[in-house]
């Protein structure tokens, strides 16, 4: 059985990759689009400061963009991860095996599946995540304005944006556990914006009847209301992305230049597992760019 061919595999179908799909199927290229089906934006009520498409379901959103797509001749959707990525050994390109048991061959690879989210192990914390639990104001912070927010910190870089977050809400307190060393100077801009500072450990989350958000509430028993919980999840890389051979940052983003392509010749990345800010209309513009640098790759 002879094995089709494309110019370019796209891994992911969230923005970064539907907007290089869009790019390379205007180019006339013949393009497989890979997608998972498990979005990392699924949980949010609403994609947010995307031009002409604020507040749209990230679901309607990604329906609406392949079906635009799929009017463009020579595109393959395939709804199935993939298993691996491999050097072709018989021909330049690769090899992106699925779990289905598919073979795909194509001369270029872009990554665009994103990263994953690691939530804290905390009762009821993931039912109010992507609504009023947050990791980025820009995204859902108007809809979650007034009130007040707490910000679970990890760690200080938390502490620190934590400055910036007065935009929304004049009522915010940090949730920064005894282990983390705050600077007196930091301590003293928190002061200065009326940032309050509650060094106790959470031990859960607090909803009303209703469903919620309402408190948390510490080791020591003691509750702290808030309506709004903002929370900068640790992340890591999808194991097919580590098992690829792409070089990752110190801080575990898959290395770009400035092409968008990695270590590897022929394999870019764009999106949210690469360096940089985590929106939809950024990966949107990181997916185009990576799709017009590729095409000098084929």
């Amino acid at each position: 059985m002879n094995m089709r061919r494309y110019d370019v595999a796209i891994v992911g179908g969230g923005p970064a990759g539907l907007s290089a799909a869009l790019v390379l199927a205007r180019a006339c290229r013949s393009i497989a689009v890979i997608d998972a089906g498990t979005p990392r934006n699924n949980a949010s009520p609403g994609v947010h400061a995307f031009l002409s498409r604020d507040g749209i379901l990230p679901a309607d959103l990604k329906e609406t963009s392949r079906k635009q797509i799929a009017n463009y001749p020579d595109v393959e959707f395939f709804d199935q991860p993939v298993r691996h990525i491999r050097a072709a050994q018989s021909e330049n390109g690769f090899r992106v095996a699925l779990t289905n048991g598919h073979t795909l061959s194509a001369a270029v690879v872009i990554l665009a599946v994103g990263v994953i989210d690691e939530l804290p192990d905390m009762p009821e914390f993931e039912q109010h995540w992507g609504r009023r639990i947050i990791h980025c104001p820009f995204c859902h912070g108007f809809e979650n304005s007034g009130g007040h927010w707490g910000v679970l910190a990890k760690d200080l870089d938390d502490i620190e944006k934590a400055l910036n977050y007065v935009h929304w809400t004049e009522s915010l307190t940090v949730l920064a556990e005894q282990r983390i060393h705050i600077p007196e100077e930091l301590l003293k801009s928190l002061a200065d914006k009326n940032i309050a500072i509650d060094r106790r450990s959470v031990r859960q989350i607090i909803s009303s009847d209703d469903g919620v958000l309402q408190a948390v509430e510490m080791h020591d028993g003691s509750q702290l209301s808030c309506t709004t919980l903002v929370y900068r999840p640790r992340q890591r890389q999808t194991d097919m992305v580590n098992d690829s051979g792409v070089a990752l940052t110190e801080t575990g983003r898959v290395w770009i230049d400035d092409n968008y392509q990695t270590n590897i010749p022929g394999i870019f990345a764009a999106g949210d597992l690469t360096p940089g800010c985590q929106d939809a209309l950024a990966a949107a513009a990181e997916g185009a760019k990576a799709a017009k640098n590729a095409l000098d790759a084929i």
